[in-house]
Order: structure tokens, then sequence, then C-alpha cells
């Protein structure tokens, strides 16, 4: 069959036929004139091989995608600072500012009545690593007194764990370090007398448990004993 294709026309078709873009028909003639021309031939295969070049448009676009990309992912890493900040700033805020409520576990106390009519009331931190802070003394129904704060970590804000209040004792029945008692009817309740009374224990025969009291009590100064 007659190739009507001429080099001229062929060549202007090769871009388009290398890209799949031509008919079959146009397909079957660009392919027979190939097969007879050595030089468009040559052509078609280095245009099947060279790389493509984006448009000027797609070049725009996919810029403008790489630059979308990047700010997304700026983006993220602002939120994630932003959140680390913010939760940084809310463990620092509980540990050194808000604190927890006063746990006498770790305070000592010492009440004096030199003073007639007055309870000097001194508290104590035992714990190097406990500060106290926001301390107040309210005055309760049935004549109770309690003293409490907030516990927090050492820091400039708040570095001790001392406290002194004076108190009159008129209208005062008890007085409480948080929620415990320290002071009854002209009783000072210490730690230690605290801590026996928390070992208490109805069975004489829950060794451990007699084991505490005496602990508590202090027993073992009096030399080595058994149960």
């Amino acid at each position: 069959m007659k190739n009507d294709l001429t080099c001229g026309v062929v060549r202007d078709l090769l871009p388009s036929y290398v890209e799949g873009l031509t008919s079959p028909e146009s397909n079957t003639a660009v392919e027979r004139h190939l097969s007879e021309c050595p030089d468009c031939a040559q052509l078609r295969t280095a245009l099947a091989g060279a790389p493509k070049q984006a448009a000027p448009e797609d070049a725009k676009e996919v810029d403008y995608l790489k630059k979308v990309k990047r700010r997304g992912w700026r983006r993220v890493a602002a939120a994630v600072a932003v959140t680390v900040l913010l939760f940084t700033a809310g463990v620092a805020a509980k540990l050194f500012v808000i604190g927890t409520p006063i746990q006498t576990q770790g305070m000592s106390w010492v009440i004096s009545t030199d003073v007639p009519g007055q309870l000097d009331i001194r508290v104590y931190s035992i714990w190097s690593g406990t500060a106290c802070r926001q301390w107040e003394t309210e005055q309760e129904p049935e004549g109770i007194v309690r003293v409490t704060c907030r516990q927090v970590l050492p820091s400039p804000l708040s570095n001790s764990g001392d406290y002194r209040a004076v108190l009159n004792t008129e209208g005062v029945n008890a007085v409480y370090l948080g929620d415990q008692l320290i002071w009854q009817g002209g009783i000072e309740i210490s730690p230690q007398i605290d801590r026996i009374y928390q070992a208490q224990t109805p069975y004489v025969g829950d060794a451990p448990a007699v084991g505490r009291v005496l602990n508590a009590l202090r027993f073992d100064t009096c030399g080595s004993y058994t149960l």
C-alpha cells in the first residue's frame, strides 16, 4: 500500500504519536512511514527516550503544591511545638504553682500555749522536696479552726514548708491541719501521738499490726523485744 505521509507530516505527528494521542488510522500510517524512513524512525526513537518537559502551567502547579506542602509541614510542626509548650507549662503550673492539698504525712508541728489564751502553731515540712504556699487559717462552725495550704515542689516562688499561726483560744474547740486533728480541748495531738493513734489495732493476735504500734511507741529504744 502506498504511503501518503511525507516526512514533514510524520515529524509533526511524532510528538502526539509518542504520547499515544493519535488515532489508530494515523498510527498505522505513521508506523508504515517509519518502517520505510530511517531518519523519521531515528527521530521517533529520540522522542520516545527524551525526558518529558513539564509545561509552564504544570511547573507552576507543581511549585504551588510544593509550597502548600511546605506550609502544611510548618503548620504541623508549629502546632506540635505549641502543644508541647502548653503541656509543659501545664505540668510546671501543677507541680510548682497549683500543687496538691496538704498531706500531713510529710509534716510536723508544735503547738505552744506559753501565752495564756493563745495557741502558737508552728508547722514544718519534713521532706526537703516539698514546699508549701497559699497558707490559710479558716474559722469553721462549732469552734473548729482549719489550717490549710497547697503543697508544691520547691522553686523560687515557694521554697519553704514552714508556717506559723497565732490563734486566740476563745471559742476554739479544735484545730485541724488539713484533715488532721492537731489540738483539741487544750491537748496537743503531736505527730508521734497521731502515729500511735493511726497504728491502733483491735486484735492483739495480729502480729504485724502490734509491731506497727510498738514501732510508733518507739519501743525499740528500750532494747530488743519479741512478741
